[in-house]
C-alpha cells in the first residue's frame, strides 16, 4: 500500500533525485550506470523508424531528461519515472534533374551513372521527438539517505513529427 506523503515531503526528496538520476557526466548516476540511452534503445529499436510521409530515413540528434516526477511512496521505497526524449531528423531524397522541353528528364539515359556523378541530395522534411519514460525506485532513509536504486522499466510513448507546414 502507498504510503501518504505530503507535498514538501516530495519536493525535498525530488530535489537530491534530479542529481541522483542523471547529471551530465557524472558516471555515478543510475542514467549512467544503467546505460540508459542503450536499454532504451534495445527495448525499442523500432521507435526511432517511425517516419512520416515522404520520408526515407531519420537521424536521432539531442538525448534530453527532464526531472523526475514522482509517483508514489510505499514504506522507504519512492517511486519516479523521468521522461528522456531523443530530438530526431527525418530527410528524403532529392535527384537533380534538368529540364528538356516541358519535360523533366534525368540528365543521362543511364541513371547508374547519373547516381555516380550526381548522387541525390539529402533533404531535411521533418522534425520531430521520440519520447519515453524511465521507471525507476530507490530508498530513502529517515536521514534522506538514498540506497538500492532500482531501474523498473522504460516505456515508449512515441514519436511526435513537426514540418514546415504545421503553423505550431
Amino acid at each position: 500500500m502507498a504510503s501518504e506523503v505530503t507535498e514538501e515531503f516530495v519536493a525535498e526528496v525530488k530535489k537530491k533525485e534530479e542529481n541522483f538520476f542523471f547529471e551530465k557526466e557524472d558516471r555515478s548516476t543510475l542514467y549512467y550506470k544503467e546505460d540508459i540511452r542503450q536499454q532504451t534503445k534495445d527495448a525499442y529499436p523500432d521507435a526511432f523508424k517511425s517516419l512520416p510521409e515522404g520520408a526515407f530515413g531519420s537521424e536521432p540528434g539531442t538525448w534530453w531528461i527532464a526531472p523526475p516526477i514522482f509517483v508514489e511512496k510505499e514504506k522507504q521505497r519512492v517511486f519516479w519515472y523521468s521522461p528522456v526524449s531523443v530530438d530526431t531528423t527525418a530527410y528524403r531524397y532529392d535527384t537533380e534533374e534538368t529540364a528538356i522541353g516541358n519535360q523533366s528528364q534525368p540528365t543521362t539515359a543511364f541513371p547508374k551513372l547519373q547516381a555516380i556523378l550526381a548522387p541525390p541530395s539529402k533533404q531535411e522534411l521533418a522534425t520531430g521527438r521520440v519520447s519515453f519514460e524511465v521507471h525507476w525506485n530507490v530508498n530513502v532513509s529517515q536521514t534522506g539517505r538514498h540506497t538500492a536504486p532500482k531501474l523498473a522499466e522504460v516505456k515508449s510513448i512515441g514519436t511526435k513529427w513537426t514540418s514546415d507546414d504545421d503553423d505550431t
